[in-house]
């Protein structure tokens, strides 16, 4: 299975408010490619939207999501290779506009322990 962009698809599982850490992983039943994030040692993050990528761009629109730890440890993503559904999805990040940018920052900021 691959996006529009021909990547595979990226799945995150943010977990519960209380968990220490969220996953990521390149499949559904985070097997494949999996890496753990630890929440409370982010020290940024931020979604980007912009209206006109240009024409190579694989989607109409982009919106490039950025999370940051204070080990600098960086990790980028387009929101819209989030599938929209299944274990993993988030339907709200990959409308591919800026309502999907907020719906991310709000999602990982509400994600993260006090």
């Amino acid at each position: 299975m691959a996006t529009n962009s021909g990547r595979p698809p990226f799945y995150i599982d943010l977990l519960t408010n209380t968990d220490p850490m969220f996953k990521t992983a390149t499949d559904s039943g985070f097997t494949q490619n999996v890496e753990w994030h630890m929440k409370k040692t982010i020290t940024r993050f931020k979604a980007v939207y912009n209206s006109y990528p240009g024409i190579s761009y694989p989607y109409p629109t982009q919106t490039m999501a950025f999370i940051s730890w204070n080990d600098h440890k960086e990790l980028y993503f387009e929101l819209q290779d989030i599938p929209s559904s299944g274990s993993g999805s988030h339907p709200t990040w990959t409308t591919g506009d800026q309502a999907a940018c907020t719906a991310f920052e709000a999602a990982l900021a509400a994600s993260i322990p006090v």
